[in-house]
């Protein structure tokens, strides 16, 4: 369950959700995986091909780890964005 991918509300502006989010590159990737039970594989994954780039990602990328994704798998994807253009967050509230 991802929750309600519609809302009726409006959406906020780009640049305050991105200051929210502190991205300030003009790319942005987003990658979720649903509510997060089996994500981790597949947002370690993609956080290792962003190790492979090196200094040179061009955009910046931010994880939805999704409310059901274990605690300590979230927190060893924030250990592997520490030094990575790369947010992660538990859930999206808003559109981004």
């Amino acid at each position: 369950y991802v929750g309600y991918l519609c809302s009726e509300e409006p959406c906020r502006p780009r640049e305050e959700m991105r200051n929210e989010l502190r991205v300030m590159n003009d790319k942005l990737v987003v990658a979720t995986g649903g509510g997060g039970y089996d994500a981790y594989h597949m947002m370690r994954t993609c956080a290792q091909a962003l190790t492979l780039l090196g200094a040179h990602v061009p955009f910046e990328a931010i994880f939805v780890a999704g409310p059901l994704m274990d605690p300590a798998q979230r927190e060893s994807l924030r250990g592997l964005a520490d030094h990575l253009p790369l947010g992660v967050v538990n859930v999206a509230e808003e559109n981004l």
